[in-house]
């Protein structure tokens, strides 16, 4: 891929990959991470296509991809950090621990019940509820439109399932 066309790639994509992340980080990580994601992206050797044609699809995926990978680092490394703090803090303060502001936000952005969720139904429907639209979500998950209306319908039932077993025969 040519300098400049990777610079106009970066300019198309670049917004939409600093509004993916910024559901999980801070503004200013989610440039760095969607930064750094572009990075990879360009120090791999991109000139040997294995396809002809236009390529934006499969490296625009390509992209989501490398920065699902970062953020799954800045999550490891955040909770490895809390987890340190909160291990001197018992040190510290023996029994008399409270979780953090942080934990609080991170364990109640969904409800209880829906932690029992798998993962990847919750991405999805974050991604709905973010207003990420289907084609948007194919990209981003690498997948195929129809999967991802397939992912979202199972994951809707799965929902109304644990919602029916959370609040029995009444109704909302």
């Amino acid at each position: 891929m040519e300098v400049s066309d990777f610079e106009d790639f970066f300019r198309a994509t670049y917004p939409k990959l600093v509004r993916y992340a910024q559901r999980r980080v801070d503004p200013e990580q989610a440039e760095d991470l969607a930064t750094a994601a572009l990075q990879a992206l360009w120090a791999k050797d991109l000139s040997a296509s294995p396809r002809g044609g236009d390529d934006r699809p499969a490296l625009e995926s390509l992209a989501y991809h490398i920065l699902r990978g970062l953020l799954r680092n800045a999550g490891r490394a955040e909770a490895s950090f809390r987890n340190a703090v909160h291990a001197l803090e018992r040190q510290h303060d023996a029994g008399r621990y409270e979780p953090d502001i942080v934990d609080q936000i991170m364990s109640n952005r969904w409800p209880a019940w829906a932690q029992t969720l798998p993962a990847t139904d919750r991405e999805v429907l974050q991604l709905v509820v973010d207003g990420y639209k289907v084609n948007e979500i194919a990209v981003i998950l690498d997948c195929t439109p129809a999967a991802v209306s397939m992912r979202i319908y199972r994951a809707k039932e799965k929902v109304r399932q644990l919602w029916m077993e959370e609040v029995g025969d009444e109704q909302p």
